[in-house]
């Protein structure tokens, strides 16, 4: 699998159609390449991929030629649905116009064949309505070759137009148009179930069954759509949000860049707030797709390449570079980590490289796994959804086809209660829809979903009383942690990662005790297992020195009001550490504070009894 940057990346090398304003075939075919614009979605798809032909397979037609003159509007060649064309390009700068009348509710495919014929033309292809205004636009959804599926709303007329994209022609620049009804999925028709978004690049949904979206619009939002559905309300501002997903505490994680443009994954509650950083990459990029293992773990993709994984508290665990941009991610039930590349393959992280276990037709995106293992994928080029089952075979010519356009992330809803569902979303840019469907979210025919979705990431345990702690040194500690909520079983603690503050240890009923005997700050990772659950804390401790006078020092030494045990233990600590308070302390605290007379300030190679040691 070779690196393909990201197709939302690529917008100003796109050859589309319509942004200029222009409304008629003649103003915009084939004319100035400058003038070739598309609806606002569609400034997402690169066009200028010459890969092998992903051709639909033969059917045994019967081809009628085009009849020339045929270009301009007035002059369009009728064809019916069903009909396939013979035609040429020719002479240079030719466009080919075409008309068909089509009924509300037909699913056409207009299906450009010309490369995979050994023709020179480079063919690009658009579909208006009756009055010439843009519906749908394709470039390269075969090798080069076009094709167009859209849904018709409106009984009438519609045009076809078809050019080279470099305004070639002549006697070589030879295709074939067919024409087809397409026959829906059993996941069709989707209904529409939120608006409101602009760009979406990531769906997830939360232990309520509201629905969290990554919406890249013009300042970057992170949307909560209500269990019900309806309009996306903002829950937080993240910069260039590229995906989102639910860890296993049930916090939001949406992977973005902060303020100094440095990627990182950011964590809000469910209930919004201002976002805290989870992590920061190691590298100066934006970060990508994001999921959950079943682990706890969370992956990050950080472009060029890489993957990164993290423990649940953010800690940098592995770099994987897995030469390939990743559109999107997700482990499958028996574990492994499967992604998408944004092009054409699905692949699966076998050891540390990619095994591809899927090849289709650009440009493929959202993927969701069911319980059973069978694959969910989205092409939003194509406008589709594709089922394939645990062995990666694909089911049925396809899912689902209509209201459907790209980009699309696809996700499984879950309960009021938490429970996986067998009702799948797609949350998509609009790619040739209809305006109306721009920036929404649409629910898949659940009566076509096989199971319910399998889970993204666990439910971990979450420690109460994490975070950071005061000490002071010298001074003994002790606290309990414990967990948020009812125990599923015996608790029992642990270490993970990280050190405890020298003195000071951990026991397995979860109690941290001991006597502070360095400065400095410690960070500590621990985990806890019970009822075959378990969960992480990072502790963070500050140990600072104690309020201590000179006077109080010589005082004490000449036994009168003494010291109290604490802040004997500290002078004897950062001094010469034999278990008593003494002079030899005294002199190194005196030391340490630049307060000792020049003529004692010789210290021996070997410390004599009494004498202070180096204060740590």
């Amino acid at each position: 699998m070779t690196f393909r940057p990201p197709y939302h990346a690529l917008a100003l090398g796109m050859t589309v159609l319509y942004v200029l304003g222009a409304t008629n075939l003649e103003a915009q075919f084939p004319g100035n390449r400058a003038a070739k614009r598309a609806p606002a979605p569609a400034a997402r798809y690169p066009t200028r991929n010459p890969a092998a032909a992903h051709a639909l397979p033969p059917i045994a037609r019967v081809v009628t030629p085009e009849s020339e003159p045929n270009d301009s509007l007035s002059q369009a060649d009728q064809f019916t649905l069903g009909d396939t064309v013979s035609a040429a390009i020719n002479p240079s700068g030719d466009v080919d116009y075409f008309i068909t009348t089509l009924s509300a509710g037909t699913r056409v495919e207009l299906d450009i064949d010309a490369q995979v014929n050994g023709s020179s033309l480079d063919a690009i292809m658009a579909l208006f309505d009756s009055v010439g205004n843009v519906l749908a636009f394709s470039d390269d959804a075969d090798g080069l070759d076009s094709r167009i599926s859209y849904n018709i709303v409106t009984a009438g007329r519609y045009y076809v137009g078809v050019a080279d994209y470099w305004s070639g022609g002549g006697s070589t620049h030879t295709y074939i148009l067919k024409s087809r009804a397409l026959q829906p999925g059993p996941g069709d028709t989707p209904t529409l179930f939120a608006t409101g978004l602009t760009f979406p690049l990531g769906v997830a949904a939360t232990a309520t069954g509201e629905l969290i979206v990554a919406d890249a619009d013009s300042t970057g939002s992170v949307r909560r759509i209500p269990a019900a559905g309806g309009a996306a309300v903002r829950l937080a501002t993240v910069r260039q949000p590229s995906d989102v997903v639910i860890d296993g505490l049930g916090d939001i994680l949406v992977s973005g860049v902060d303020s100094s443009n440095r990627g990182a994954i950011f964590r809000l509650s469910a209930g919004g707030g201002a976002p805290s950083v989870f992590a920061r990459l190691p590298v100066a990029s934006s970060p990508g797709a994001l999921t959950v293992g079943p682990d706890g773990d969370v992956w990050a993709y950080a472009y060029y390449g890489i993957l990164l994984r993290f423990d649940p508290t953010g800690q940098l665990k592995d770099s994987i570079n897995v030469d390939s941009f990743v559109a999107d991610m997700a482990f499958s039930p028996a574990g492994i980590l499967t992604l998408t590349d944004g092009y054409d393959n699905v692949a699966q992280l076998v050891g540390r490289g990619l095994n591809t276990v899927v090849t289709t037709a650009p440009y493929i995106e959202g993927i969701a796994f069911d319980r059973d293992g069978y694959l969910y994928v989205a092409n939003g080029y194509q406008g589709e959804v594709q089922l394939y089952n645990s062995s990666f075979q694909q089911v049925g010519e396809v899912f689902a086809r209509n209201n459907l356009g790209g980009p699309i992330f696809v996700a499984f809803g879950r309960s009021n209660a938490g429970a996986m569902t067998s009702r799948l979303f797609a949350a998509q840019a609009g790619y040739n829809l209809p305006q109306n469907l721009w920036g929404t979210v649409v629910e898949l025919n659940v009566s076509g979903i096989r199971a319910p979705g399998f889970r993204v990431g666990i439910d971990l345990l979450r420690v109460a009383n994490g975070g950071t702690r005061a000490g002071i040194m010298g001074a003994e500690f002790a606290d309990t942690l414990r967990l948020s909520g009812a125990s599923p079983g015996t608790a029992t603690w642990s270490l993970a990662g990280g050190s405890l503050p020298s003195g000071i240890t951990l026991g397995v009923n979860g109690v941290i005790s001991g006597v502070f005997q360095e400065l400095g700050a410690d960070t500590a990772r621990v985990r806890v297992d019970a009822g075959g659950q378990f969960g992480y804390a990072t502790l963070i401790f500050t140990v600072t020195e104690p309020q201590l006078t000179t006077a109080q020092i010589t005082n004490h030494l000449f036994g009168a009001d003494l010291l109290t045990p604490a802040l004997a233990r500290y002078l004897d600590l950062q001094g010469n550490a034999n278990g008593r308070t003494d002079v030899g302390d005294f002199r190194a605290w005196l030391r340490d504070r630049n307060q000792l007379p020049t003529s004692l300030m010789h210290q021996p190679t070997a410390p004599a009894a009494g004498e202070g040691r180096p204060r740590p």
